[in-house]
């Protein structure tokens, strides 16, 4: 993975499309704004979806504990 690319006003990509749908912008007016495709967002958005997961939830595994 390369460096993050600083994208209107933000410090990455990744970062404005977050901001943006949290404005409310659909997805084709974010990508309209920074200049990439709609897919890209979406893939944008979801990997950084991945990342904020709880660890138990990102590999599978279900804990359970004695009551």
């Amino acid at each position: 993975m390369g460096a993050p690319k600083p994208c209107l006003g933000y410090p990455s990509r990744t970062a404005a499309v977050l901001a943006l749908r949290g404005q409310g912008l659909d997805d084709v007016e974010i990508a309209q704004r920074i200049g990439i495709r709609r897919e890209t967002v979406g893939a944008l958005a979801c990997s950084a979806e991945g990342r904020q997961r709880r660890p138990a939830e990102a590999n599978g595994r279900t804990v359970v504990f004695p009551v």
